[in-house]
Formats: C-alpha cells, sequence, structure tokens
C-alpha cells in the first residue's frame, strides 16, 4: 500500500492537487488538453486545462470565472470577493440566498 494514500492532503503541494484530480476523474471524467499561451509573443508556452464533462461544475466554474474577473476588473473588491467564496454557495447564482455584495449605491 502507497503510504500517501494515508496522507492527509492540503492542496498546498502540487502532489496533493494531483491526488485530488485522481479523485475528482473517478466522479467526473476529466479531460486533460494541451493549450498554448501566446500571451508573451516572445515566450510561448504550453499549459495543460483540465475538462469535467458536468454541466453543473459548468456553471459552477464559469460563475467563479465571473467572479474572478469582476475581481481583476475593480468590479468587486477583494473583501467581496472573499465573502462570495467563503459563503459559496449560498451566494452563488443570479439570486444568491445570501447577500455577500453590498446593493450598488443609487444615489445621484
Amino acid at each position: 500500500m502507497n503510504y500517501r494514500s494515508l496522507y492527509e492532503p492540503t492542496l498546498y503541494a502540487a502532489e496533493d492537487v494531483m491526488y485530488t484530480l485522481f479523485e475528482l476523474d473517478e466522479h467526473y471524467a476529466i479531460h486533460l488538453h494541451e493549450i498554448e499561451d501566446d500571451t508573451d509573443p516572445i515566450l510561448v508556452s504550453k499549459h495543460m486545462a483540465i475538462n469535467f464533462t458536468s454541466r453543473l461544475l459548468d456553471e459552477f466554474l464559469t460563475e467563479w470565472k465571473q467572479r474572478k474577473k469582476d475581481l481583476a476588473d475593480g468590479v468587486i473588491s477583494k473583501a467581496e470577493y472573499m465573502e462570495w467564496k467563503l459563503n459559496w454557495p449560498q451566494t452563488a447564482g443570479p439570486r444568491p440566498s445570501k447577500q455577500w455584495r453590498k446593493p450598488p449605491d443609487t444615489t445621484p
């Protein structure tokens, strides 16, 4: 038996992430893709991408991508982003059951 099977992963080491992906693959049929990152014309590199075959998981990941974009674009603050993550899934979707963001100020 591999001693790593008794190890409690922390997800801070690449090996721990891989074991988690192996487990997820048992439930979501992960597909791996090699993609080129050509954002830097001098340093073109290849990366691995993961595709899950789950519509619900795709919806969750799509919303997460949007929140990360909102944070990068300054639409939401780091505190709001953390609030969204810490209270997810109650903060998910178009009508979250838990408010995670201050309503926009509509005062002229």
